[in-house]
C-alpha cells in the first residue's frame, strides 16, 4: 500500500471511529432517555479522538510511536511556550472584545455577577482540569487530522476544514440536549458556529508551534475562561432576544477571525513560525515524511527528500551518497521493518535546519536482520523550494543484535 493510500485509510478509520462512537454515546438521549448521563460521560468521551488515532495508526504502522500523528512534542521548546502565551492572550482578547463591543452597541448589559470574585479563583483550576480532557480531543483534531489535511493547502482552508469536522462531531451531543429542552435550537446552531470560529485560533496555535499543546491549552481556555468571561460580566446570551443574541454571537465570530489573523501576522516578528517549503510542509513534517519513506522504501519520496550532493555517514564510518542510498532501498538490500522514534529535537533558521532523533530500528541489511537504538543527525536546507537532507549521520546507541534470517 502506498504512503498516500495508507494515510487516506488511516483518516477514514479515524473519522469512522470518532463519529460512530459519539453517535453511539448520544443515541439513548436522542431517543428520549434522560440526558443526565452525558454530563458524566462527556469528559471521558473527549478522549475518543485520541483512542481513534491509536486504532487508526497502529494496525498499519505496528507499534511505532504516535509522536508524528499526535504532534504531542516538543512540549518544552521555547517556541511552544511562546505560542501558549500568545493563544492565551488571543482568547482573553476575544472575550474582552465581544463584551466591550457588545456593551457599547447595546446588545448586552454590563451586569457583573455578585460572586464574581469567588468564582474567578476557580477559573485557573478549572482550566487545568479542562486541559486533561481537551488534550484527548486535540490529539485527534489539531494533531492527527491537521497533519493529514494541511499538506500543501493553505492555513485558512485547513483551519476551517478541521474546524468543520470538529463542530459537526459535537452536533449529536448538542442535538441531544436540544431535543430534551436543555438547550434552545438557536443555542445549538450558535454553538456549532462558535466551534468553527474558535478553531481558527486553535489552528493558528498549531500552525505557529508545530505542536498540539497550544491548541490543547486554548481548547481548555475556551471551555473555562471564555465561558466564565461571557457569563459573569454581562447578560447571559440565553436571556437575550433573538436579534441581540445573533448580533452578540456575530461579534464573537468576528473577534475569533481577528485574533487568528493577528496571531499569524506576528509569526515573522516573533520568529515562531516553522518555515514551510513549496509543498506546505514544515521541517518537522518533512522529517516525518522521510521516516515514512524509509519505512516503506518509497524511492520516489526519498529522491525528493535527499539532496543531490548528499553525504551520509553510516555507523561503520563509511560515507554514502544519494545514489547509493536510493539503490539500497530500490534493490531491497536495505529494508526498514520498523522505526520507532522516541525523541527528536529540531532547529531551523532562514531556510536551513537540523534534526537530531533517537529511534529503535528493526531492519534487514543485505540479508541480515538487525535491531538497535540509533541516533540520527540530519542537516536540512530548502533546495529548489523543498526541504531536503544535505548531510547526516547515524550512530548506534547500544550494541546491535544481528542474526541470520
Amino acid at each position: 500500500m502506498s504512503p498516500r493510500a495508507t494515510r487516506s485509510r488511516q483518516a477514514r478509520t479515524f473519522l469512522t471511529i470518532t463519529f460512530g462512537a459519539v453517535l453511539l454515546l448520544c443515541f439513548p438521549a436522542l431517543i428520549g432517555v434522560d440526558a443526565d448521563y452525558l454530563g458524566v460521560a462527556t469528559p471521558l468521551a473527549q478522549w475518543i479522538p485520541a483512542l481513534a488515532v491509536i486504532l487508526a495508526v497502529r494496525p498499519v504502522r505496528g507499534s511505532r510511536a504516535l509522536r508524528g500523528s499526535w504532534r504531542a512534542s516538543p512540549f518544552g521548546g521555547a517556541r511552544t511556550w511562546i505560542v501558549i502565551g500568545l493563544i492565551t492572550a488571543a482568547i482573553l482578547g476575544v472575550a474582552a472584545a465581544q463584551i466591550v463591543v457588545g456593551v457599547a452597541v447595546g446588545v448586552v448589559s454590563w451586569s457583573p455577577d455578585p460572586a464574581i470574585g469567588e468564582t474567578a479563583l476557580l477559573v485557573l483550576p478549572v482550566a487545568l482540569l479542562a486541559l486533561l480532557s481537551a488534550t484527548g480531543e486535540e490529539f485527534g483534531w489539531r494533531g492527527f487530522l491537521w497533519t493529514r489535511v494541511r499538506g500543501n493547502r493553505g492555513f485558512w482552508w485547513t483551519a476551517l476544514a478541521v474546524g468543520a469536522v470538529w463542530a459537526v462531531w459535537h452536533l449529536p451531543l448538542l442535538v441531544a440536549y436540544g431535543a430534551q429542552g436543555d438547550l434552545s435550537w438557536r443555542t445549538v446552531l450558535g454553538t456549532t458556529v462558535d466551534l468553527l470560529m474558535a478553531s481558527l485560533v486553535l489552528g493558528a496555535g498549531r500552525e505557529l508551534s508545530g505542536s498540539v499543546w497550544p491548541a490543547a491549552w486554548g481548547h481548555a481556555l475556551v471551555n473555562s475562561v471564555l465561558v466564565f468571561a461571557t457569563t459573569a460580566f454581562v447578560t447571559p446570551a440565553t436571556q437575550l432576544p433573538d436579534s441581540a443574541f445573533w448580533v452578540y454571537k456575530a461579534l464573537g465570530w468576528a473577534a475569533w477571525v481577528g485574533a487568528a489573523a493577528g496571531m499569524l501576522a506576528l509569526r515573522r516578528r516573533l520568529l515562531i513560525a516553522p518555515a514551510r517549503d513549496v509543498t506546505g510542509r514544515s521541517l518537522d513534517e518533512t522529517e516525518d515524511a522521510l521516516l515514512e519513506a524509509m519505512r516503506t522504501s518509497d524511492v520516489d519520496a526519498l529522491r525528493a527528500l535527499l539532496a543531490e550532493d548528499l553525504r551520509f555517514r553510516l555507523p561503520d564510518g563509511s560515507v554514502v551518497d544519494r545514489a547509493a542510498d536510493l539503490h539500497a532501498h530500490a534493490s531491497g538490500a536495505l529494508r526498514f521493518l520498523q522505526i520507532e522514534e522516541t525523541h527528536r529535537t529540531t532547529e531551523q533558521q532562514k531556510g536551513r535546519g537540523s534534526t537530531v532523533s533517537r529511534s529503535r530500528v528493526h531492519l534487514v541489511d543485505r540479508g541480515r536482520f538487525a535491531e538497535a537504538t540509533m541516533t540520527y543527525r540530519r542537516s536540512w536546507a530548502i533546495v529548489g523550494g523543498r526541504w531536503q537532507v544535505v548531510a547526516g549521520s547515524a550512530e548506534i546507541v547500544n550494541d546491535e543484535e544481528a542474526v541470520d534470517p
